[in-house]
C-alpha cells in the first residue's frame, strides 16, 4: 500500500528492513523481561511435588532465580531502554514538540551568528529526526537565497518556494510523501529538491517580517514521511531562531549574506587543488581555471583535488561531509547528452556488480543536470603512475590475475568492459587491485559498425561513440577486430589486458616507444615476444602473452576462467 501510494517501492525495502530492526530491538527488551518469568513458572508447575527449598537449591532453579532478577531489572529500566531504542531507530522522540524550551535555550547561548545557524541545524536534526538540515539566506543583493554555511544548493528569487512562503507554514516537497506540493512546482524547483534531498521547507523571517531565508530538512533517518507534529516543532524552532540570529547579527537591516556555493569551483593548474569560486589565483602561485563542479557538491562532499582527467570524465577527490570519508567524483568536463547518457549506464553497470577487484559506486548525484558519480577513491593511484620504468614480472602477474578476476565477474553476467589500460586498474590504499570505468562497459549482443577509417590512429586519441560507429574506447588499447567495427567479444578484453600486462614488464607498448603513428598492421600476423624487452620474464608469461595477443580472435586465449588458472599458476 505504501509503494502504490507513495510510487516510491524502492524506498519501501529499506523501511521494512529498518522497522523489522526496529522491531527486533524492542522485542528483544521485552522478551528478557518475559522469557525468565515463563522459564521460572513452566518449572515451578513441572516440579509442583517438591519443596520449594528444593527447586531453588538445585542449579537450575538457582539460574532462574539468576534470570528472573535480572528480567525484573530489566522491567523496572525498561522505558528508558524502549525510548532509547526509538531514538536510535527513529531518530526523535515520540512526541518531537517536547524540549523546545532546551532547544531556544541553545539557540540563546550562541555567540556567533555562524554558531546559532549551527546550533538550529543541530536542533532540528535531533527534533525532527532529519537528515543534514540546512540553512539558505538571501544573497547580499537580493537576488536569491544560498548556503549559509556551504550545504545545500542555491535557491532562485523566483522559485514558487518563495511565493509559498507568504504563509509561514512549513512546506512538504518529499515527492514521495502523501500531501507533498512537488508535483505543482516548476521544473528548476523539482530539479532543486531532487539536488538537495530537502523534504521540507521552513520559512525563515526577521522580527519585522521579512523573508530571510529557509531552513530545508532532509528525508527522515527513519525513512518515515514528515509528520504535523514534526512540521510544527520546526515552525516553532525556526520562530526562535529568527530573533536569536537577529539578535547575533547586531540587528544589521540584512543578515549575513553568504557566499555563492552552486558556481563552479577553481582548480589549479600547478597543484590540482580545488579551490571555492571567485578566486582567481591559488596560494601556490598557479593559475585557476574553472572546475566542473562546485567545491562544495549539493551541500554534501567538498572537493579535494583533481585526481584524474580522460576523454570522457573527470575524477576529483573529495570528501564526504556527513561520513568523514574520502570519496572519487567523476562527472563529465562539458554537458553533452551522449556522454551523460554513458555516465549513467556506467552508474548502473557498477551499482548491478559487487567483487572485490571492481571498484564500488557509494551513489549518484546531480548539479545542474550533470551527473555526479560517488565513487570509491583509491588512495594508491593506478597502474599508470607505477609504470615509469618496468615492474618485476612477479608484481605484473599479480595485478594482471587480480584484473581478470574482476573481468571474469563481468563476462559472467554477460558484459565487456572494452576500455581496459593502465589508467583504469587502481590501488586501495592497502594495495588492492581494483578495475575502473565502466562508462564504456556493453551487453554482449549483436551489432554492426563501421572502420575507423584506415589503419593509422594517434596515440593520444580516443574512438568516440556515433550512432553510425561502435569504435569505443582508447585505440592503443583496442584489439584489431574492435578497430575493424565489429561487435564487442570477451576476446576484446583479454587482448586490453595482454597489452597491459606486456607494457608492465616490458616498460613500453609492443607498437608505441612514446612517438609517431602507432600501425595496428604490426600486430596484425606475429604477437611481440617480451623477453626482447625483458630477458627475465617468466617463459610461461611470455607464451601466455603470446595467446592473449593473438590478431586473430579465433586463436586467441579469450576465456578469462583460463586466463585466470594461467595467471595463477604463475604467481604461485
Amino acid at each position: 500500500t505504501y509503494a502504490v501510494r507513495a510510487h516510491r517501492a524502492l524506498r519501501v525495502r529499506g523501511l521494512l528492513h529498518r522497522t523489522a530492526r526496529h522491531a527486533l530491538a524492542r522485542g528483544t527488551i521485552l522478551g528478557v523481561v518475559v522469557l525468565p518469568l515463563v522459564a521460572l513458572a513452566t518449572h515451578l508447575y513441572l516440579n509442583r511435588a517438591q519443596t520449594l527449598t528444593a527447586l531453588v537449591s538445585g542449579g537450575q532453579g538457582a539460574a532462574l532465580l539468576f534470570l528472573l532478577g535480572g528480567g525484573l531489572a530489566v522491567l523496572a529500566c525498561r522505558r528508558p531502554l524502549l525510548r532509547a531504542v526509538d531514538r536510535a531507530f527513529v531518530g526523535s522522540p515520540r512526541n518531537p514538540s517536547r524540549g523546545l524550551a532546551g532547544a531556544r535555550a541553545s539557540l540563546h547561548a550562541a555567540r556567533t551568528f555562524d554558531e546559532g545557524v549551527d546550533v538550529l541545524c543541530a536542533e532540528l536534526a535531533r527534533r525532527t529526526g532529519a537528515e543534514q538540515p540546512f540553512c539558505l539566506l538571501r544573497s547580499a543583493d537580493g537576488g536569491g537565497f544560498a548556503p549559509a554555511r556551504g550545504l545545500g544548493r542555491n535557491l532562485a528569487a523566483g522559485s514558487a518556494l518563495v511565493a509559498l512562503a507568504d504563509h509561514d507554514a512549513a512546506i512538504v516537497v518529499d515527492p514521495g510523501t502523501s500531501g507533498s506540493l512537488f508535483a505543482l512546482l516548476p521544473e528548476g524547483d523539482r530539479q532543486w529538491i531532487v539536488d538537495t534531498g530537502a523534504s521540507v521547507v521552513v520559512p525563515l523571517r526577521r522580527d519585522s517580517g521579512d523573508l530571510r531565508g529557509f531552513l530545508a530538512l532532509g528525508r527522515k533517518k527513519s525513512e518515515m514521511p514528515f509528520t504535523t507534529d514534526d512540521c510544527s516543532a520546526a515552525e516553532t524552532l525556526c520562530a526562535a531562531a529568527a530573533i536569536a540570529l537577529d539578535r547575533l547579527a547586531g540587528g544589521a537591516p540584512p543578515w549575513p549574506a553568504p557566499q555563492e556555493a552552486d558556481a563552479p569551483g577553481r582548480e589549479c593548474r600547478r597543484c590540482r587543488r580545488v579551490l571555492d569560486g571567485g578566486g582567481a589565483a591559488c596560494d601556490c602561485g598557479g593559475e585557476t581555471v574553472p572546475a566542473a563542479i562546485p567545491a562544495v557538491l549539493n551541500g554534501k562532499f567538498r572537493l579535494e583535488k583533481v585526481a584524474g582527467r580522460g576523454g570522457m570524465g573527470v575524477v576529483y577527490a573529495a570528501r564526504d561531509l556527513s561520513l568523514g570519508r574520502a570519496v572519487a567524483l567523476k562527472t563529465l568536463p562539458r554537458l553533452s547528452a551522449d556522454l551523460s547518457l554513458r555516465l549513467r549506464q556506467e552508474a548502473r553497470a557498477m551499482a548491478s556488480l559487487m567483487h572485490p577487484h571492481l571498484a564500488l559506486i557509494f551513489g549518484a548525484e546531480t548539479w545542474r543536470g550533470v551527473p555526479v558519480l560517488v565513487l570509491e577513491y583509491l588512495a594508491g593511484g593506478t597502474l599508470a603512475d607505477r609504470m615509469s620504468g618496468r615492474l618485476a614480472a612477479a608484481e605484473a602477474v599479480a595485478v594482471a590475475r587480480d584484473v581478470a578476476l574482476a573481468l571474469q565477474a563481468l563476462h559472467r553476467e554477460g558484459l565487456v568492459h572494452r576500455d581496459v589500460k593502465p589508467s583504469n586498474v587502481g590501488f586501495t590504499e592497502r594495495g588492492v587491485v581494483k578495475l575502473l570505468d565502466f562508462g564504456l562497459a556493453q551487453l554482449l549482443e549483436p551489432g554492426g559498425g563501421t572502420a575507423l577509417g584506415g589503419p593509422v590512429v594517434r596515440p593520444g586519441a580516443r574512438a568516440e561513440l556515433t550512432p553510425h560507429d561502435r569504435v569505443v574506447g582508447t585505440p592503443l588499447y583496442l584489439s584489431p577486430e574492435a578497430l575493424a567495427g565489429r561487435p564487442p567479444s570477451p576476446a576484446q578484453d583479454a587482448w586490453a589486458l595482454g597489452l597491459v600486462l606486456h607494457e608492465a614488464i616490458a616498460g613500453r607498448h609492443p607498437c608505441h616507444d612514446g612517438g609517431g603513428d602507432v600501425r595496428w598492421s604490426d600486430l596484425g600476423r606475429t604477437p611481440p615476444d617480451v623477453r626482447e624487452w625483458a630477458p627475465d620474464c617468466p617463459p610461461g608469461v611470455a607464451r601466455l602473452l603470446g595467446e592473449l595477443l593473438a590478431a586473430d580472435p579465433r586463436r586467441r586465449l579469450s576465456g578469462m576462467d583460463d586466463v585466470v588458472a594461467r595467471l595463477g599458476a604463475e604467481v604461485g
